[in-house]
């Protein structure tokens, strides 16, 4: 019999999936149902400056990810993009994602 620990915070979830999103919300929309799927993890999405409302589809589709935004950088930085979605990591494990 196996077991699992189950980290601090993050609602019972092991693993944060953290995606990042600039004007690919198309493939985000295909993506983040996937990734909802996974048992014992949590999702964080970077609006990084997205044109097509990322954050506002996010939160009306999926009100229980949270999305972080950024809008202060008019270039796409997906290092920056992966460090503020950890910032919001509730779990010990992170595993980052391309929207696509």
């Amino acid at each position: 019999m196996s077991t699992h620990r189950v980290a601090e915070g993050g609602g019972g979830s092991l693993l944060t999936l953290v995606t990042t999103c600039k004007n690919r919300l198309h493939h985000l929309q295909r993506t983040l149902p996937l990734m909802l799927e996974q048992s014992f993890s949590e999702v964080v999405v970077v609006d990084y400056g997205c044109d097509q409302g990322t954050s506002e589809w996010v939160s009306s589709h999926h009100g229980d990810v949270k999305c972080m935004r950024v809008t202060d950088d008019p270039r796409f930085s997906l290092s920056r993009a992966r460090n503020i979605g950890a910032t919001a990591a509730q779990t010990e494990y992170l595993c980052f994602i391309d929207a696509d």
